[in-house]
């Protein structure tokens, strides 16, 4: 059985956000989406793909409600943990 905070309950929040971002449901599917980057956070670390991922799915649904400076946060933050994710590769 699977408990709350497992990363396939992460990866299903991400994708409910996402048809939801679609049926423009927007601040539910933030609330998953961002559910989903806790989730992932705990158990893969920070500078897991899967967080960076969420950043991204973030600035896809701010973008759709038109909050173009959050947008762009989300995005810079999904940056950064790819640059982290680099920085891991090299030690």
């Amino acid at each position: 059985m699977l408990g709350p905070d497992s990363t396939s309950v992460g990866v299903s929040c991400v994708n409910l956000g996402d048809s939801l971002r679609r049926a423009k449901q927007y601040d539910e599917a933030l609330g998953l989406v961002r559910r989903a980057r806790v989730i992932f956070s705990a158990k893969l670390g920070p500078e897991h793909p899967h967080v960076g991922f969420t950043f991204h799915n973030e600035g896809a649904v701010l973008l759709d409600k038109r909050d173009f400076p959050a947008a762009q946060e989300a995005f810079e933050k999904e940056k950064d943990t790819q640059a982290l994710q680099e920085l891991e590769g090299v030690k």
